[in-house]
Parts: structure tokens; C-alpha cells; sequence
């Protein structure tokens, strides 16, 4: 079983797996989900080179940023870019979309749908594309 925290808008704020000692801000409400913690991590994971993280870092003119996406079970997942949604597509529950690496920035992805979806742990990752040092 699974603890789900809910903001005071009613988006996911976090997921545990006990809550006895974790006090409530005003507004916030939670609750328990039959999947394991472990599972219920699974649901929205994003994740570069196959592996889950939180940054990526490269350089200016690199090859673009292959962004992995995994939802089981779900057809399409709305994705945020920096505040932007895009749908990506999934084949048994995995997509993919590519980042340009053309301009020095930075790319915040998370879920779209954050009432569904949990930004925290793998659900969220940063891409910084930084000028090549000389």
C-alpha cells in the first residue's frame, strides 16, 4: 500500500509508503493506494539512455536529447516542457520524444497531468544544455 499527498489543488504532491509521522499542511489530504510503492513509482517514469534521473547534462550543438517515457498501460501521456504540454504516443506503455540541443537552456519535464501523474521521484527530470568549454 501506497500514501498519495495531494496539494491543496488537488495535484499529486508526493507518494510514501507510511505517513505516521508526516503532518498535513492546510489544504493538503492524502490517500492510500492498493499498489505497492514500487508500483505505484512505475506509474509516470521519464528517464534518458534507458536510465531514470533527475539531470542530464550536455552541450550546445550535441545530437538531440532522446527522452524516454513510460506510463504502463497507458495509449498517450501528456508530457510538461517547461510548462508546455505535448502529448507522446506509447507502444505498451513507453514513448519517446527528442530535446534540441541548438541553444544553451534548460528543460524542465514532468507530468502534464499532475492529478494523475507524480512529478517526485523518476516522474521528473531536468535537462541543462550548457556551452562546450574551450
Amino acid at each position: 500500500m501506497t500514501y498519495i499527498l495531494y496539494n491543496p489543488d488537488h495535484s499529486i504532491k508526493t507518494f510514501m509508503d507510511y505517513m505516521s509521522d508526516v503532518p498535513l499542511q492546510q489544504g493538503e489530504s492524502f490517500t492510500l493506494s492498493p499498489l505497492s510503492f514500487e508500483e505505484y513509482s512505475q506509474q509516470f517514469v521519464l528517464s534518458h539512455n534507458t536510465n531514470p534521473c533527475d539531470t542530464v547534462i550536455v552541450h550546445v550543438g550535441d545530437p538531440a536529447v532522446l527522452i524516454d517515457v513510460s506510463a504502463p498501460g497507458q495509449i498517450e501521456v501528456g508530457v510538461s516542457v517547461n510548462g508546455q504540454a505535448q502529448i507522446v504516443t506509447l507502444i505498451d506503455g513507453r514513448g519517446s520524444f527528442l530535446l534540441p540541443t541548438d541553444q544553451k537552456g534548460r528543460f524542465i519535464i514532468q507530468p502534464a497531468d499532475r492529478q494523475h501523474f507524480c512529478a517526485a521521484g523518476s516522474g521528473s527530470l531536468l535537462v541543462v544544455i550548457e556551452n562546450a568549454e574551450n
